[in-house]
């Protein structure tokens, strides 16, 4: 049996009837989407879209100055996109070489995640010292059987 994953959206207030409401696409929320899809009238309501420069724009100015507890989801809510179309214009971003696509920093640790750093983990500190420690004793295991 395949595990289903929810899909996050957006509670919105709708562009057709003004109602709050899941996120369907389009501004609308999934009611009127549907009644407007039936009707065959969804061509009468425009996709959003965003414009990529301007969206990194937005997130490393929100991203490099965070306030106190501001999370990713609250600046995709602020930017007006949903947190899976934030992260994947940052992952398309990211793989350009994008400089504006920065990592958000951690609000417990309070720094910025660089995929260059190795971690500085002391559990992965603990697994190296014991993986060499491991290696170590094997090399004169076999050192002393040849």
């Amino acid at each position: 049996m395949v595990k289903q994953v929810k899909r996050e959206r957006a509670r919105i207030r709708c562009v057709h009837c003004g109602r709050m409401g899941w996120q369907a696409g389009r501004g609308l929320i999934s009611t009127c989407h549907r009644i407007l899809w039936k009707a065959g009238q969804l061509d009468d309501w425009p996709r959003v879209t965003f414009d990529a420069d301007s969206l990194l724009d937005e997130w490393y100015e929100l991203a490099s100055n965070p306030a106190e507890g501001v999370t990713k989801v609250e600046i995709a809510r602020r930017i007006g996109i949903n947190l899976a179309a934030l992260d994947q214009a940052l992952n398309r971003a990211r793989h350009r070489g994008d400089p504006r696509a920065i990592y958000p920093i951690n609000w417990k640790t309070g720094r910025r995640f660089d995929p260059d750093r190795p971690p500085d983990n002391p559990v992965h500190a603990r697994d190296r010292a014991r993986r060499d420690r491991y290696r170590r004793t094997r090399s004169r295991e076999k050192g002393g059987q040849s």
